[in-house]
C-alpha cells in the first residue's frame, strides 16, 4: 500500500511499548521507514500534555497526535492544540457525586486544558494504584519526573474540564462502575485499575486528524478498551496477540507481541497489502 495515502495512529502504553513499558527497536526502525516513505504517523493516548509531552523524546511522530482519550489532538511540534473538547455539565455533576462516595478509597486526577488537578476533597493516593515493576524504565522515569499537581476543590478547578480519570483497586473500581452504570453515567475501563470519562473519542478525533491531514486510510492499533472507538473508525485495525482476550475476540486484524515489536508488524502488513 501507498504510504502517502496513511495516517497510522498507535495507542502507546502496552501496544507502542512492551510489557516493561521500553520502545522496542523494531517498532522505532519501523516508522522511520513508513515516515521515510510517506506516511503520517502519531499516537492515541489516554495521557494528556503534560504527562504524555516527555515520552516524545522516546518515539519520533510526523503529525499531531489524539491525546487525553480524544478530547485534544494536539500538534506538539507547534505546540497548540487543533481541537478540544469539554463536558457538558450533567457529567461534571454525576462525576463529583461519585468523588464525594469514593473519595477515601479511589483517586481521582482530572485535566482541565493542559493542566493537570488533584481534587481536595479526595483524601486517597491515586498513585497506590498503579502496578509497579522492579526495574523502571525510561519511559517511567519521564512520568515520574512530572510534578505533582497541588490539590484544588473539585468545583475551582477551571475549565476546560478534558478528562476525569478514577483509579483504584480493581474491586473498588468494579463497584464504582456499577453505580456510575446505574446513574446514567458511563465511562470507559481502560485498565483493571483506571476508569476513565472523555468529552469525545480517539476514534472520532483520528478520523476528524486523518481527513485533515488529507489522508483518505485510517490505520490503527491498540489493545484496550479506550482503543474501541479508534479501531472501529479505522480502515485498518490491529490488535496485538498480547492484549486480553476481550479485545482479540473482537475481529480486528492480529500483530505480534509487544515484546517482539507490535507496531513494527502492523507496518510490515500495512507494506504487503
Amino acid at each position: 500500500m501507498d504510504f502517502h495515502k496513511i495516517l497510522l495512529i498507535s495507542d502507546f502504553d502496552f501496544t507502542l511499548t512492551d510489557s516493561d513499558h521500553n520502545i522496542p527497536q523494531a517498532n522505532l526502525d519501523a516508522i522511520r521507514r513508513f515516515m521515510d516513505g510517506g506516511g503520517k504517523f502519531c499516537i492515541g493516548t489516554g495521557r494528556g500534555r503534560t504527562i504524555f509531552a516527555p515520552q516524545l523524546a522516546l518515539v519520533e511522530v510526523n503529525a499531531p497526535c489524539v491525546i487525553s482519550n480524544g478530547a485534544v489532538v494536539y500538534d506538539f511540534a507547534e505546540d497548540r492544540a487543533l481541537q478540544m473538547f469539554e463536558f457538558p455539565p450533567e457529567t461534571v455533576d454525576a462525576v463529583e457525586r461519585l468523588m464525594l462516595r469514593y473519595k477515601d478509597v479511589c483517586g481521582l486526577t482530572i485535566e482541565s486544558g493542559f493542566d493537570n488537578y488533584l481534587p481536595a476533597e479526595v483524601t486517597y493516593d491515586f498513585r497506590k494504584a498503579f502496578p509497579r515493576s522492579g526495574n523502571a524504565s525510561e519511559s517511567d522515569r519521564r512520568t515520574e519526573r512530572v510534578p505533582l499537581p497541588e490539590k484544588t476543590p473539585f468545583r475551582e478547578i477551571p475549565g476546560p474540564l478534558v478528562k476525569f480519570c478514577f483509579t483504584g483497586t480493581p474491586d473498588r473500581l468494579d463497584t464504582l462502575q456499577a453505580e456510575a452504570e446505574a446513574m446514567g453515567a458511563p465511562g470507559i475501563r481502560s485498565l483493571p485499575f483506571l476508569y476513565e470519562y472523555s468529552p469525545a473519542s480517539k476514534g472520532s478525533s483520528a478520523r476528524w486528524l486523518a481527513g485533515e491531514l488529507g489522508r483518505p486510510v485510517l490505520a490503527a492499533v491498540g489493545d484496550a478498551p479506550n482503543d474501541l472507538s479508534m479501531l472501529e473508525a479505522a480502515d485498518f485495525a490491529f490488535v496485538p496477540v498480547s492484549a486480553g482476550a476481550e479485545m482479540q475476540d473482537l475481529g480486528f486484524r492480529p500483530c505480534a507481541h509487544i515484546d517482539t515489536g507490535a507496531l513494527a508488524d502492523v507496518i510490515r502488513q500495512l507494506e504487503a497489502l
